[in-house]
């Protein structure tokens, strides 16, 4: 799990931490050409270290899981709707797909959050904590000049024969490409990417499955 270099106990937040965590958001966004980076960070050495952090997690993928395996037979957790049509053609267990890609979203959305604005917001909704996030971490970037909204993608490989782990989930990626690798290199049957994006309050897309 990434962690930020410059907030390890007894350490409290501060300049360089702050830094570094905005810098990670940086370079994990890959900002526009146009933008340039920011000139008034508290730390210009430890915002490029967290941009790097950023960059490479871009490229090899954000980690959030302990365990990136989901078993679909298991009992279905409660949970809104959130999966688009399409999920029910390629995978069983609907509303376990939908959970697992929410949670893994959410995980890495909080991550981000926590790392670099510290203003992880907690709620009994996920949905209205996913939102709240967003909101941050979409601020967080208006405020270093990049008005995009950031876009994360996350594969899975599906292998109904494969007890307790017939959805194998990768990293968060960047990018739609990287996320389909990513699910390919487990070389099962089918698969499956979803994408999310800070402007969609909690909203999935299923953007490719084969």
């Amino acid at each position: 799990m990434l962690q930020n270099p410059f907030l390890t106990p007894p350490q409290i937040e501060g300049p360089k931490s702050r830094s570094w965590g905005r810098g990670l958001v940086f370079g994990f966004q890959g900002p526009p050409a146009s933008v340039t980076t920011p000139a008034n960070e508290e730390d210009a050495d430890a915002f490029q270290q967290g941009v790097l952090a950023g960059q490479q997690a871009a490229t090899n993928g954000l980690d959030v899981l302990t365990d990136t395996c989901v078993d679909l037979h298991k009992e279905s957790p409660a949970t809104a709707d959130l999966v688009p049509a399409g999920f029910e053609a390629v995978l069983i267990g609907k509303d376990i797909v939908e959970a697992a890609f929410a949670s893994t979203i959410v995980g890495a959305v909080l991550l981000l959050v926590d790392l670099s604005a510290n203003a992880t917001t907690h709620f009994d909704d996920p949905d209205k904590a996913l939102q709240a996030d967003a909101i941050a971490l979409q601020q967080l970037l208006n405020d270093m000049g990049i008005n995009d909204s950031m876009a994360l993608f996350i594969g899975g490989g599906v292998d109904n024969t494969v007890a307790q782990c017939e959805l194998k989930l990768t990293p968060i990626f960047r990018s739609q490409d990287a996320a389909r690798s990513a699910a390919l290199a487990f070389a099962r049957p089918s698969y499956v990417v979803v994408s999310w994006r800070t402007d969609q309050s909690g909203g999935m897309t299923l953007v490719d499955s084969g």
